[in-house]
């Protein structure tokens, strides 16, 4: 299956930026060549007036990120909101638990909770880190949420993977029917330390991580930079703009 990939930026990358002028860093975004945006809080913002500037800067909204607890506690409410938004796909950005049996017992609610929100033409995705694959020697979470629940998809993390040693393509690959979306990031490694930097200027093999993406239907790849050393948050955004559609655009020809 072949399909166009599109280019989104999670927002919590510009998060000053968000947190001073939201509306107008929307803007902004749009003019640096991105489809679309994956929300991470809407910083005292309506829904309507969030769909509107999303709009307005020619983009969509891809995704939003929302805590677990949120939805177990305020589900209705939650998805009044993202259907205002324009938003179809809840991820919930990480969970924390002390032992495998409690992760398995979120995993459960998060497959309840898939369910409902299926009702309502939601998707229910999860956003993984390192910790699921590296806390508990030999057990790997993600797997595991693949093996443990039918409706939840991923939104694999490919940094996160790469930071916790696991051979990311191959992890994708044997986990493909699940993936929803990538968050697509790269990684400087300069003796033990690894760093967060902007798109094809470290060591991640990412266009692996596209052609994978476009022959199996995962069409959103979203940028989030979690480190600055290289530029401030929006200029780094802009670059990243740029890197990903020139990746794009080679992996679509």
């Amino acid at each position: 299956m072949t399909m166009t990939l599109k280019a989104g930026l999670q927002l919590y990358s510009v998060g000053e930026a968000m947190y001073q002028a939201p509306l107008e860093t929307i803007a902004a975004v749009g003019q640096m060549g991105y489809q679309g945006v994956e929300f991470a809080g809407y910083h005292g913002q309506s829904a309507h007036d969030l769909a509107q500037a999303v709009r307005d800067a020619g983009m969509v909204t891809c995704g939003s990120h929302i805590g677990l607890d949120q939805l177990v506690n305020d589900l209705a409410a939650t998805l009044d909101f993202e259907a205002a938004l324009g938003n179809r796909r809840v991820i919930v950005p990480g969970i924390q638990c002390d032992t495998p049996e409690a992760w398995y017992a979120k995993m459960a609610t998060l497959d309840q909770l898939a369910e409902a929100l299926a009702a309502r033409g939601f998707q229910l995705i999860y956003h993984n880190h390192g910790h699921e694959v590296a806390t508990f020697p030999g057990i790997d979470l993600l797997d595991q949420m693949t093996k443990r629940t039918q409706h939840v998809q991923l939104e694999v993390d490919t940094y996160w993977l790469a930071y916790a040693g696991i051979d990311v393509l191959a992890w994708l690959t044997a986990h493909a029917d699940r993936i929803a979306m990538l968050h697509i990031k790269d990684m400087a490694v300069t003796g033990d330390e690894k760093e967060s930097v902007i798109l094809e200027t470290g060591t991640l093999p990412l266009t692996d991580y596209l052609t994978f993406a476009m022959h199996h239907g995962v069409d959103w790849l979203v940028v989030e930079q979690e480190a600055f050393s290289q530029a401030a948050p929006v200029a780094a955004a802009r670059q990243n703009a740029v890197a990903l559609n020139q990746l794009i655009g080679r992996i679509e020809q």
